[in-house]
């Protein structure tokens, strides 16, 4: 669909209105791409790379109780700029650092959740940082079994990530305590189970 007009020597010319509105429409929608990832950064990575450690998770898991949480149509959009920094980030150690990144933080909304007394939801998202965890812990192995890794840097990740295994598997055992039905208590022995066995993967690299 377009409009018709003629040229200095009766030339038609078209002009795609579709196309023009088009372009537009994806020039918005990568603004709005761009205002999405740089305004909803998340504060958790360092200057160094890597993640704040679990013990921040109890307190922000306060503080994400006033934000959109898990469960929420709003939630979807930090998930696709989750997504969006991983495909922007091609270096190994920097994804590594964020994997782990979005582990804390998707624990510290679990516990939120849980504060909300959603035991399911907070399974479900505490489910979804292990698997983060698992992510982190696949590359520090490839990483070493490469042979080309930088050694400092990569056992200063392995010791982080050892560290939040732990105090994931902490909190798992506290939302295990606390929800009492059965069906969560298979979930969260799952779970923990996973946890441990990232444990044993990543002390091996220590």
């Amino acid at each position: 669909m377009g409009t018709r007009t003629y040229g200095l020597y009766g030339q038609p010319i078209v002009k795609n209105i579709s196309l023009s509105y088009a372009l537009c429409a994806g020039l918005l929608l990568s603004a709005a791409f761009l205002i999405l990832f740089t305004t909803m950064r998340s504060p958790g990575l360092r200057v160094t790379g890597v993640p704040y450690r679990m013990e921040e998770a109890r307190p922000l898991a306060k503080m994400f109780a006033k934000e959109v949480l898990p469960g929420s149509p709003v939630y979807g959009m930090y998930m696709v700029r989750d997504r969006i920094r991983l495909i922007f980030t091609p270096d190994i150690y920097k994804r590594t650092a964020l994997f782990q990144e979005y582990s804390v933080y998707r624990m510290g909304r679990a516990m939120a959740v849980f504060l909300n007394g959603e035991c399911s939801l907070a399974i479900s998202t505490a489910s979804k940082a292990q698997v983060y965890l698992g992510r982190a812990v696949e590359n520090v192995t490839k990483l070493k079994q490469s042979g080309g890794a930088d050694t400092a840097l990569l056992r200063e990740q392995a010791v982080s990530l050892y560290g939040t295994l732990l105090e994931h598997e902490s909190l798992l055992h506290e939302l295990r305590e606390r929800c009492g039905n059965q069906q969560d208590t298979m979930r969260l022995d799952s779970l923990i189970e996973y946890n441990r066995s990232l444990q044993q993967s990543i002390h091996g690299e220590l």
